[in-house]
């Protein structure tokens, strides 16, 4: 767990926003004391190979005959 001063934190916000978003908990300190405490909302989601071939996999296929997402949309209110 790394400490800031308020200030110091002021000039490097960027950087430890950055690094509170890697998992690392960072705290500011005001005349010393701990004041605030940063850490991740919930850690970012990097997209895999293995997703990628997910989505891939499930794709609808484009479907002949439709020309525009206006189409598609009338097609399928009269089909169901």
């Amino acid at each position: 767990m790394a400490t800031y001063s308020v200030s110091e934190a002021d000039e490097r916000l960027p950087e430890l926003v950055a690094r509170a978003m890697r998992g690392e908990s960072i705290t500011l300190s005001l005349e010393g004391t701990p004041v605030v405490e940063m850490k991740a909302v919930a850690p970012a989601y990097i997209m895999t190979d293995a997703d990628l071939d997910w989505l891939i996999k499930g794709r609808v296929p484009y479907r002949q005959g439709f020309e525009t997402p206006s189409e598609t949309l009338i097609a399928l209110r009269d089909t169901y």
